[in-house]
């Protein structure tokens, strides 16, 4: 299962904003996509999916931008792929009875819950806090060239 570039994107930019949680100053749109190379007009229309799942807020006025809506160690990357994706299922019929008429017949109904079920347990292990903390270690050990 491949998930899409909204929620890699997605992902990032909020990985981003919890490395920026220290000094609490919020982010400006254009630095968060020129820092992550995100198109900056596509990161603004993930910006409104973000705000309105309440992962994301915006402060207005001079000094103002982007922060994270809650504790990034309260933000888990199954809830940012739930928000994104609207699911974890790796096909349609894994969504239910409302999804698919064969439901109640199809053996590969479990197969696919049970693979929902696995990816949900283990992105739900991964907060933004920890993957923040990990991007940041690896910066750091990673040698700079300069030209």
């Amino acid at each position: 299962m491949q998930l899409s570039s909204r929620t890699e994107y997605a992902a990032r930019a909020l990985i981003a904003l919890a490395g920026a949680v220290a000094d609490d100053s919020p982010v400006q749109l254009a630095d968060l996509a020129a820092g992550q190379e995100i198109p900056p007009d596509y990161l603004a229309q993930l910006v409104g999916t973000l705000k309105s799942g309440g992962l994301v807020a915006t402060r207005r006025g001079p000094g103002g931008g982007l922060l994270l809506a809650r504790p990034a160690g309260d933000v888990s990357l199954a809830e940012v792929v739930q928000l994104m994706e609207g699911s974890f299922s790796p096909a349609e019929c894994g969504g239910g009875a409302d999804r698919c008429h064969r439901t109640a017949r199809c053996a590969l109904q479990e197969a696919w819950g049970d693979l929902a079920r696995a990816m949900a347990e283990a992105l739900g292990r991964h907060s933004l806090a920890r993957i923040a903390r990990r991007q940041d270690e690896l910066c750091r050990s990673s040698p700079m060239y300069h030209i």
